[in-house]
C-alpha cells in the first residue's frame, strides 16, 4: 500500500530540511576523499598532499618537463615555497605525464633546482581532484579539504606567446596571503596560460 500524499509531502521536506543543514555547515563531501590520497615522493617519501595535518593550506602546482611557461616560472615557484613553507601552507608539485620515468623527473629537478615536494601523478588523482586543465595551473585548498583557488600563479603571461616583463598580479601569493589572514579570496578562479594536461590512455 501506497503512503498518503501528506506523509509523502512530509518526508521530502524533513529530507530538504536535512540537506539544506548540511550545505548550511559547509560540509564539503565532494574534497573528502581526495584527502586520501597517497603518492610517492621523488625521494621515496610518503606524501598526502591533501591531507589536513597542521596545515592552512595545501597547494599543488601542475608541471611537466617541457612546458616553456611552466619552466620559466620555477624561480617564483621556488620563492613561494620557501616564503610559505614555515606559514602552515603545504605546497606540492605535480608531474602530469604518466609516462615520464623517476629518472627523467629527478633529471629536470636538478636541471633547474626546484625545492619543493615533487610527485608523478600518474593516475592524475590530483589532476582529477584540483579539476586541472593546464600546467602550470595551481590549486589551492583550505584546512577543510575545499578547492578555493584554480588557475594562474601569476598574470606574467598575458597571453600565449605575449610575456609581460614582469607580473602585476600575483594571484597564487594573494589567495594564500588572504588564507593565512583570515581574509575573503578574492578570485576564486583566474585563467592559466600554458600546456595542456595530456589525457590517459
Amino acid at each position: 500500500m501506497n503512503p498518503p500524499p501528506h506523509k509523502l509531502g512530509l518526508a521530502s521536506s524533513l529530507l530538504l530540511c536535512i540537506l539544506l543543514s548540511l550545505f548550511q555547515s559547509g560540509i564539503n563531501y565532494a574534497s573528502e576523499p581526495s584527502a586520501s590520497i597517497t603518492l610517492t615522493s621523488l625521494t621515496g617519501k610518503t606524501l598526502h598532499p591533501l591531507q589536513k595535518q597542521n596545515t592552512k593550506a595545501s597547494v599543488i602546482i601542475f608541471i611537466t618537463t617541457d612546458c616553456p611557461i611552466a619552466n620559466a616560472l620555477i624561480p617564483e615557484i621556488n620563492r613561494i615555497y620557501d616564503h610559505y613553507k614555515t606559514a602552515g601552507i603545504q605546497l606540492t608539485l605535480a608531474h602530469v605525464d604518466p609516462g615520464l620515468s623517476k629518472k627523467e623527473a629527478r633529471h629536470h629537478a636538478k636541471d633547474y633546482a626546484l625545492r619543493p615536494p615533487i610527485v608523478i601523478d600518474t593516475q592524475h588523482l590530483l589532476v582529477k581532484a584540483s579539476q586541472a586543465k593546464l600546467t602550470p595551473q595551481c590549486a589551492v585548498f583550505d584546512a577543510q579539504g575545499k578547492l578555493v583557488y584554480s588557475g594562474r600563479i601569476n598574470n606574467q603571461w598575458a597571453d600565449y606567446g605575449k610575456r609581460r616583463a614582469q607580473a602585476s598580479e600575483h594571484n597564487l601569493r594573494d589567495t594564500l596571503d588572504a588564507i593565512l589572514a583570515g581574509k575573503k579570496i578574492q578570485q576564486a578562479r583566474t585563467q592559466a596560460i600554458g600546456c595542456y594536461i595530456p589525457n590517459l590512455d
